[in-house]
């Protein structure tokens, strides 16, 4: 593959990346004003599932594969 590719794809993805992560934010802190619960919670409990939910699914899918070096390498 290109340079030039692998770095606009590599630029784009962290951007997407950014993007995403402060549209989380903002909806998690709006989500906690709906419930009128103080933001520390919902930061301590759905965005902490939240983040945790990519490696979570990757150890589900290792595990399915028996690739038990990536499951437990992620613990």
């Amino acid at each position: 593959m290109d340079i030039v590719l692998q770095f606009v794809l590599l630029t784009a993805g962290i951007l997407l990346l950014l993007k995403g992560a402060d549209y989380f934010v903002k909806s998690a802190s709006a989500f906690a004003d709906q419930l009128a619960v103080p933001k520390i919670v919902i930061g301590l409990t759905i965005v902490a599932f939240g983040t945790s939910t990519p490696e979570l699914i990757v150890n589900i899918f290792a595990s399915i594969e028996a690739k038990d070096a990536i499951t437990i390498g992620n613990v």
